[in-house]
């Protein structure tokens, strides 16, 4: 996307990594799709998990709005990964403030599917696949049912696929969908040899 371009041109210029615009209008979603690595490896320790949050964020996203919805996601994937129940991972949480804040407690639930906003905003986009697994009874539902949605579809689709697989379980996954999965055996491999 256009954020993550830039914050390569900059990262290219300066030398920073941590390369990410600080605009609020540059709060997209591209840096919670690619979180859930941070979750599945930190979720034992939360004061690092929410650090490697933020600066995996701030890479190329580094709008307020984004960082803070990648440490507030993060809380609820790790959750979710310990076997945390559903409802206690879906509960209303108090403990984030801003826009995040309000999706964490609680601003998605009973929002008809006609006012859920797809958009790539992060904001929206963790609001849309709280609604997505709230609202749905499996994992292939829960990503259907995002999918559906428009506009930024499969962004939200992926980050919805986040939770609902933490929150499901690696058995959860439909077969079919598996198959096709392009270095599924890698994947699997690479897996097994970082969570032991």
């Amino acid at each position: 996307g256009v954020t993550t371009r830039q914050a390569i041109a900059s990262w290219e210029r300066t030398g920073n990594p941590l390369a990410g615009s600080t605009d609020p209008l540059s709060a997209g979603n591209g840096s919670l799709m690619q979180l859930a690595p941070v979750a599945i490896r930190h979720h034992r320790d939360r004061a690092l998990l929410r650090d490697v949050a933020a600066r995996q964020s701030r890479v190329t996203h580094a709008a307020p709005n984004a960082v803070e919805a990648c440490v507030a996601f993060a809380e609820c994937l790790a959750d979710a990964i310990e076997g945390a129940p559903r409802a206690t991972v879906l509960a209303r949480r108090t403990e984030f403030q801003g826009e995040i804040g309000k999706v964490l407690a609680g601003s998605w639930r009973g929002k008809p599917r006609d006012k859920v906003k797809c958009s790539g905003y992060v904001v929206h986009t963790a609001e849309a696949s709280f609604c997505s697994v709230g609202a749905s009874g499996s994992f292939s539902e829960a990503i259907q049912r995002a999918a559906n949605l428009g506009d930024d579809a499969d962004s939200v689709a992926a980050v919805t696929g986040h939770l609902a697989g933490a929150l499901a379980g690696a058995e959860a996954l439909p077969q079919p969908w598996l198959e096709r999965l392009a270095w599924r055996e890698q994947i699997r491999q690479l897996f097994g040899r970082r969570c032991r």
